[in-house]
């Protein structure tokens, strides 16, 4: 018997939308076999999801579940690098609120340990990407703003060269894939293990490994409860800054793609400054770049759609959630006025608000600047496609139009 919902189509990741509206209508608590998952996919049940006590973060091992090969060395790896992304993820949330500009100042001893690490100051650094387009009618939005902006930032603060960031931000892709349910999860565990292979050689190669600052941000870790050597410390701390960067240029983009298809939207936004933070509130809401809020249930467990056995996986399905009817009134409109008293992008809470902090920060500040600069946007005539990821979702690429000169 066929799968009800294609789940894994370059149709379902272009626009998912539909599926989720069928979800929410005929199979609110889901079973996917394929995964071995529970989905989720109305708002009440989703919100609930990250906020009832019988539940973990502590996930990892469910990503080792549908391994048809396993190799015990490269899985041992992989499961320490992302139980410690996840540790300290929770230890700057809870001890460092927002943590990111530490987090920078941290990698920055061990990558330039003779400079001291100016904080980054994104309105000028985006003011100098934006000058260094050409004046080409086109700019794509992901890589030569979203990416330029990740790359200048850690230049200044890091000292990094364009190609360390390049090599630094596809380690950090193939060890965050494991957790994109999607592909070959033998391949995906492979591909992470060279990554982390990779990073460690890097790291421990750093010239500042020694300095005084590491030392005490190890027995902070230690105190907070985590034991971590310092290349360990330097790599997770680095895969959770280059991702930081990653979850901006994602922000960005989808906030940029959903103004230009509203464009009654975009011109409130021109005419109303002030509804910036608003805009990209309900730009999250409309286009969300987090795909799920994922639990493990330590016993049954009772929503308010249905009830789950104990042990079991649940995604909670973010963007179904975030267009329920029942909660948003006209929820496939754009309203940039709209009110969010419940929508705290639904839960993605502790493990990655430490990244969702530094990316809302600094995505106000990039757009804020590009609708400065350019009076006049429009969307390029290119398909706008996206990868197949359930994890993070945003366009490969995005294109538009200007009609004001740099």
């Amino acid at each position: 018997m066929p799968a009800p919902y294609d789940l894994q189509s370059a149709q379902f990741f272009n626009n998912p939308y539909p599926t989720f509206a069928r979800m929410r209508r005929d199979d609110p608590v889901y079973w996917n076999e394929e995964l071995n998952v529970f989905m989720v996919s109305r708002f009440p049940d989703v919100h609930a999801l990250a906020r009832i006590p019988n539940t973990t973060p502590e996930r990892v091992d469910a990503f080792f579940r549908n391994l048809t090969n396993p190799d015990p060395d490269k899985n041992s790896a992989v499961h320490r690098m992302l139980c410690n992304w996840l540790d300290v993820c929770d230890w700057l949330v809870s001890s460092r609120p927002p943590g990111y500009s530490w987090l920078r100042e941290l990698v920055a001893q061990a990558f330039s340990p003779e400079m001291p690490s100016p904080e980054a100051d994104i309105r000028n650094l985006t003011g100098q990407v934006l000058n260094n387009l050409t004046d080409a009618p086109e700019i794509e939005v992901v890589d030569e703003i979203g990416g330029a902006m990740a790359s200048e930032i850690l230049s200044v603060t890091l000292g990094l060269s364009p190609a360390d960031f390049s090599r630094l931000q596809q380690w950090t892709y193939d060890i965050l894939n494991v957790a994109s349910w999607t592909g070959n999860p033998d391949q995906t565990i492979a591909k992470a293990y060279e990554a982390i292979c990779e990073l460690g050689a890097y790291v421990s190669a750093l010239p500042g490994l020694d300095s005084t600052e590491l030392h005490q941000a190890l027995a902070d870790a230690k105190q907070h409860g985590l034991s971590l050597s310092t290349q360990e410390l330097i790599s997770t701390c680095t895969v959770l800054l280059i991702g930081g960067h990653e979850a901006t240029t994602k922000l960005i983009a989808n906030s940029l793609l959903a103004l230009l298809r509203h464009p009654d939207q975009m011109a409130r936004l021109r005419a109303e400054p002030s509804l910036l933070r608003s805009a990209v509130q309900e730009s999250m809401r409309y286009e969300s770049v987090a795909m799920h809020t994922f639990r493990i249930a330590t016993a049954d467990l009772t929503l308010p759609s249905g009830t789950i056995p104990a042990g079991s996986v649940i995604l909670g399905l973010i963007p179904a959630a975030s267009h329920d009817d029942s909660v948003y009134t006209d929820p496939e409109c754009l309203d940039i006025t709209r009110q969010h008293p419940q929508h705290d992008d639904l839960g993605q809470a502790p493990h990655i608000c430490a990244a969702w902090a530094m990316a809302h920060t600094e995505g106000l500040t990039i757009l804020h600047e590009i609708l400065q600069r350019f009076p006049a946007l429009h969307l390029a005539a290119h398909d706008i496609t996206y990868p197949r990821d359930m994890n993070l979702r945003s366009p490969h690429t995005l294109y538009i139009t200007r009609s004001a000169s740099l």
